[in-house]
């Protein structure tokens, strides 16, 4: 097991994509644990409005995942699946960017909230290409890398909770929305880098690990 899981972390795709996950998580979880109170505390919405508006980043995911599944697949129709995903990936967390910055500048609450919650959408909407390319970067270990990258996803739900209220606190709500469009640029640019088709076969890529070692 030992041997399996160094082969895979030495996996360059693996650790970007990873990476990258860590990036879209720690956004994520803004939106998960201190939306409302943005909403109620910068927008001024009541408890109960609050409470509605918090909601629809997530209707908006249920709504857009679905959809992206199938875009996504339509792009593979016409290349191949590696390269589908990786720009879908990347076209995704820039559209997420440029919603989050453009829901932080505008002054008008709704148009902000609908902004805002496209940029859940389609942050959201990276689901399947993160999952889908992880498998195929890992072959038969799918299972074992999947924990390392979730393990980074809830590494960044961690940092994420605990930083946003200092960077409120100090910086205010555009600058915290405008720093996480930017990790969202990293996030995206990153995938630019994930050749999952040009890898050794991770199968070989073990065998030669324990000849290694050996």
């Amino acid at each position: 097991q030992g041997v399996w899981g160094r082969a895979l972390w030495r996996n360059k795709n693996i650790r970007l994509i990873s990476r990258s996950y860590f990036l879209d998580r720690f956004v994520l979880f803004v939106f998960v644990f201190w939306f409302y109170l943005y909403l109620t505390d910068e927008r001024g919405f009541s408890v109960l409005k609050g409470g509605l508006y918090n909601s629809l980043p997530y209707v908006f995911a249920l709504v857009m995942l679905p959809l992206s599944g199938k875009l996504c697949d339509a792009l593979a129709s016409r290349t191949s699946r590696s390269h589908a995903r990786r720009m879908f990936a990347i076209g995704a967390m820039l559209l997420a960017a440029l919603c989050l910055f453009l829901g932080a500048l505008v002054s008008a609450p709704l148009p902000a909230i609908l902004c805002l919650s496209l940029a859940v959408g389609f942050l959201m909407s990276t689901e399947g290409p993160f999952w889908s390319t992880l498998a195929e970067a890992a072959g038969p270990h799918t299972g074992t890398a999947g924990g390392v990258m979730n393990t980074a996803g809830n590494l960044a739900g961690v940092v994420s909770t605990a930083l946003v209220p200092v960077l409120v606190r100090q910086a205010g709500w555009v600058t915290t929305f405008g720093l996480c469009a930017a990790l969202l640029v990293v996030a995206g640019l990153i995938w630019l880098y994930v050749r999952v088709e040009e890898q050794v076969p991770p199968v070989e890529e073990a065998e030669s690990t324990v000849a290694g070692a050996d």
